[in-house]
């Protein structure tokens, strides 16, 4: 592992979690630049992602949602993109699923966010980027799904399952944007269900001024142990799609 931190000049809410998870892991995607193969959900994710971008964008502009042809439109091609842009389709983990199965997913997902979700937020930013310097001078970014005209965070995702209220309590991702806005929030989790069904869900949670200090005091104790090269393995369920599990402590078995 050659440890490069010089091309560490920013932390993301991603890149503390995964540090978090596996030191290890972090250190060589980020240091190295071994990356894990995509994931069929990420390539599916990422599609509805940007079609909710595209779709509120243009709204701020004719006050209207696309059509769902349009919507469904859209997908497909943005679909088609990230696989290209991650290689081509051998270049992605596709698990149980095909590119054909995981296509018709992706729009059936995208029909489920544009019939339950896009019509209940008129944003006023759309994809906005915040940017704070943590005590240490590294700094910290994000990009903001959607903030609507009420000042709340909107962040489109889609899952497996239903999020439990405990889990959108405890999320990093709600804290983390409260930091990088240097304010209290709502944030609202628009979420649809990858299943048998595709179904919704809207949850929301609060975050406060107390959370904004506590996150900071996370992201810097993170950005101070990348600093220091600190990088221990933490085997667990991510040792499963980890570029370097051969060769690492959470691959040995006994």
């Amino acid at each position: 592992m050659t440890a490069n931190l010089d091309i560490i000049d920013h932390l993301s809410v991603s890149s503390i979690r995964r540090y978090q998870e596996c030191p290890r892991r972090w250190a060589v995607e980020k240091l190295d630049g071994q990356r894990s193969r995509p994931g069929v959900a990420l390539i599916k994710g990422t599609a509805v992602d940007r079609l909710a971008t595209e779709n509120w964008r243009q709204k701020r502009q004719s006050g209207q949602d696309w059509t769902l042809d349009e919507a469904e439109e859209f997908t497909e091609q943005a679909f088609r993109e990230h696989v290209d842009q991650q290689g081509g389709r051998d270049e992605v983990d596709w698990g149980n699923e095909s590119f054909t199965r995981a296509l018709d997913s992706s729009i059936r997902l995208a029909a489920g966010h544009m019939r339950d979700h896009a019509r209940l937020c008129t944003p006023a930013g759309v994809q906005v980027k915040f940017s704070r310097t943590l005590p240490d001078g590294r700094a910290f970014i994000g990009f903001i799904d959607a903030i609507d005209q009420n000042g709340d965070v909107i962040d489109v995702k889609t899952g497996s399952r239903r999020m439990p209220q405990g889990d959108a309590e405890r999320d990093m991702q709600a804290t983390a944007y409260a930091y990088g806005l240097a304010r209290p929030i709502t944030f609202r989790w628009f979420r649809v269900i990858d299943a048998a069904r595709t179904t919704t869900e809207i949850i929301e949670s609060t975050r406060g001024q107390n959370a904004v200090e506590w996150f900071e005091d996370v992201a810097l104790s993170v950005s101070t142990l990348i600093d220091a090269g600190v990088f221990p393995a933490h085997p667990g369920w991510h040792c499963a799609n980890c570029p370097v599990a051969a060769l690492c402590v959470g691959s040995i078995k006994a």
